[in-house]
């Protein structure tokens, strides 16, 4: 890797890093592949212990419907997505209001990217 490229990449990973979004690499099945550390400091789990898991066990049951249509729309074809709000559950079991967003310009990864909104019941 050149110098540029290494500097490049550390930029990046630190944006990532000290974000308050959440960033999450998922794949077209919905398994997490990363959480960024803000995942902890705004939902409260730790992010390396939820690669593996299912982003659809964190939704709420009534915006599951709208949530995986979302992830369907975004394997099928890369660009802007539209904008869709759910509900996200904290590890205390609380409810957080979340608009997530596609950034990637795969099919086989999407990086959702989540800034929680308020408290939710």
């Amino acid at each position: 890797m050149s110098a540029s490229a290494w500097r490049h990449d550390r930029r990046l990973r630190s944006l990532i890093e000290n974000s308050l979004d959440i960033v999450t690499v998922i794949d077209a099945h919905g398994t997490i592949l990363y959480a960024s550390p803000s995942t902890r400091r705004s939902l409260g789990y730790d992010p390396v212990a939820m690669a593996g898991e299912s982003v659809f066990d964190l939704v709420h049951s009534s915006d599951l419907v709208r949530v995986r249509d979302f992830l369907a729309s975004r394997v099928s074809r890369a660009g802007i997505a539209p904008l869709i709000e759910c509900r996200i559950q904290h590890q205390d079991g609380s409810w957080t209001r979340t608009v997530p967003g596609d950034i990637s310009k795969s099919r086989a990864t999407i990086c959702w990217t989540t800034l929680p909104c308020t408290p939710s019941s």
